[in-house]
């Protein structure tokens, strides 16, 4: 049986506990390890201990003396209101503590009450996570009003909680006036239309939020077309996750595509499981024209669908493998499950990429041997650049295409998986050498080229030379 007691005593030099479903008597020893005064604990971390409010207690006495912890997460630990009173009381007495993650417990509207009231004077704590507290009264107001005097806080997620209107005016109040918040967490809340516009609206004028979440909340298409106005005029907000709001909608999507052609700060926008097909084909063709979006996530909208004459509708996908042949920006794109053809056709994109321009993309896909392929596509551009000169004013890869897409279409369309890449490699280069091999034979007066190894053997020679003269 594990024994933290045992743990602790055997890695003295530790920093940092995670653990789970441990019992009340090892929550006992890390409590008892907190309160020494030669203790080095940081970092905390129980989950799905259910270790109940007694467990909470232990934690939080230590906390009253304790001045090494910075991060404490109990989530999913059985915590009822009685305990969180008890954190909140010994939070008070902590000035080093820095991130608190309550989530997934059943506080009730007095063990939140309690918090918030803490919060609203706490000088130290920069990050609050409370997801999916099962507490039938939803969010209470007093968890946002703690926001309105609060001036540490930069990150809140509050996502899987029950937000009526009021709670999320009270939200967008709150945004308005608040200079150091940087991250919200609003996923899952159920917030309806007008409370998403409130909370929307008040970024026309906020100048701090950075991440704001407002994923699985029923956004509309007209919600969406607010969304999109506000990043004519917001200049701060780089992460947005709209993802899984099948209620976007075409209208809502074609807003966002408008914005992103001029938007200079989002860098990541998720838009996953948001019913979207035909609708990111505009959205490809906006981000040619995008010049700072680094991470898109498009997963489960569809795009392996069947259209009525039994064919896989590939045309989002394509847009897609056409988008990354210009833009420059994109490192990450979620594509989720593609046809074939689509998967091939990004492929045949990362192998064209002008790495030079451009840091290594990253491609997620929603089956493995899809995974499979952008990965060696990935390989391969690599090995090209460094092979060919990634740094040439003319990038080389414009004169091979055609030899080296048919071999990863061979291999892709066929044989999915790809075989294993130091193989596929070898195949690769040797194909290069025997084209760049044609091209010189065809090109004789063509100026040579001078590569580094070229330098230093001319000057090794030079050397040489000077080396016998002076003998």
């Amino acid at each position: 049986m594990f024994s933290v007691s045992e743990y602790l005593r055997n890695n003295p030099q530790l920093t940092t506990i995670t653990l789970s479903q441990i019992e009340l008597a090892g929550v006992r020893v890390i409590g008892e390890d907190l309160k020494k005064p030669d203790t080095i604990l940081t970092s905390i971390v129980l989950q799905n201990c259910r270790i109940g409010n007694d467990g909470a207690r232990e934690i939080s006495d230590a906390l009253a003396t304790n001045s090494t912890l910075k991060n404490l997460s109990l989530v999913q630990c059985d915590i009822s209101s009685s305990g969180a009173e008890a954190i909140a009381d010994d939070l008070n007495k902590n000035s080093t503590l820095t991130s608190l993650d309550l989530s997934f417990n059943g506080i009730n509207d007095q063990g939140l009450i309690a918090i918030a009231k803490t919060l609203k004077t706490h000088k130290t704590l920069t990050t609050f996570r409370l997801r999916s507290n099962h507490n039938p009264g939803g969010l209470p107001r007093a968890i946002v009003f703690a926001l309105k005097t609060n001036t540490a806080l930069t990150t809140i997620d509050l996502g899987g909680n029950r937000i009526d209107d009021d709670v999320a005016v009270l939200i967008a109040e709150v945004l308005k006036t608040n200079s150091t918040l940087t991250g919200l967490g609003l996923s899952g809340c159920g917030i309806s239309d007008k409370g998403v516009r409130e909370i929307v609206e008040a970024l026309k004028t906020n100048k701090t939020l950075t991440r704001l979440s407002l994923s699985e909340c029923k956004v509309s298409a007209a919600a969406t077309m607010e969304i999109a106005k506000v990043l004519e005029v917001n200049t701060t907000l780089k992460t947005l996750d709209l993802s899984s709001n099948a209620q976007i909608g075409a209208d809502g999507v074609k807003a966002i595509s408008e914005v992103l052609k001029t938007n200079k700060t989002l860098f990541d926008l998720d838009l996953s499981g948001c019913a979207l097909r035909r609708e990111i084909v505009g959205l490809a063709e906006a981000l040619k024209e995008n010049t700072t979006l680094a991470r898109l996530g498009l997963a489960n909208n569809g795009m392996d669908k069947k259209t009525l004459d039994g064919s896989t509708d590939d045309k989002a996908a394509k847009a897609l493998a056409e988008m990354l042949e210009t833009n420059l920006t994109l490192i990450h794109l979620d594509v989720g499950v593609v046809s074939d053809e689509g998967a091939l056709a990004i492929a045949k994109a990362i192998i064209k990429l002008k790495s030079s321009a451009r840091a290594l993309i990253e491609i997620d896909a929603g089956t493995e041997r899809h995974s499979r392929l952008f990965d060696q596509a990935i390989e391969i551009n690599k090995m090209l650049s460094v092979y060919l000169g990634h740094n040439q004013k003319d990038h080389p890869l414009s004169v091979l295409p055609l030899d080296v897409m048919r071999m990863v279409q061979e291999l892709a369309v066929e044989h999915l998986p790809l075989q294993d890449s130091d193989t596929l490699m070898k195949r690769v280069l040797d194909e290069i050498r025997l084209k760049v091999k044609d091209e010189k034979k065809e090109k004789p007066d063509s100026p040579k080229e001078t590569s580094a190894s070229t330098l230093m053997g001319e000057e090794q020679k030079e050397e040489r030379s000077s080396t016998g003269r002076d003998e």
